[in-house]
């Protein structure tokens, strides 16, 4: 009897499947990070562009250490120039965090209509912050990673010490 749950795969199997294997799924091999806002004390910020070239989406993680701000919000900028001077809000895109404790916040980015993203920071009083982009659904596997983040791969076998 077969399962009523399976579904027959698409002919349209991501890559990564096919090169990789499922249970081989690195992040650091599948997933470009950076920091568009490395750390911030101000009340706004507008990011280093982020360049989605080869990548089907990015998320972006609004992190927050302990800030008097009651109001911090996240949204998204998108266009065709990479130096931004076309960069358009993207409606529906804000996310607002009122702790005013360390949290954060996370917007996915399917498909961004432009090329060319950057998450604009905004606080009602100064607060220290970063932002993280993880891009993926790469064209291209291997990725590499930003100059910005130092990543490694770590295998642990069933043979090592803990």
């Amino acid at each position: 009897m077969a399962c009523p749950f399976w579904v027959k795969p698409s002919a349209d199997l991501s890559l990564l499947h096919l090169k990789e294997g499922v249970n081989n799924m690195n992040l650091i091999k599948n997933v470009k990070l950076s920091l568009p806002v490395l750390y911030n004390t101000e009340t706004s910020s507008t990011s280093a562009i982020v360049d989605m070239n080869g990548y089907e989406s990015v998320l972006f993680v609004l992190q927050m250490g302990t800030s008097g701000s009651t109001n911090v919000a996240m949204h998204i900028e998108s266009g065709s120039s990479s130096g931004g001077g076309d960069a358009v809000d993207l409606t529906g895109t804000e996310i607002i965090s009122t702790s005013t404790g360390r949290s954060a916040v996370a917007s996915d980015m399917i498909k961004p209509p432009y090329r060319y993203v950057r998450p604009v920071v905004v606080a009602t009083t100064e607060s220290a912050y970063s932002v993280l982009a993880l891009q993926y659904g790469a064209r291209v596997l291997p990725v590499s990673q930003s100059t910005d983040i130092t990543a490694d791969e770590v295998n642990v076998g069933t043979s090592g010490t803990v």
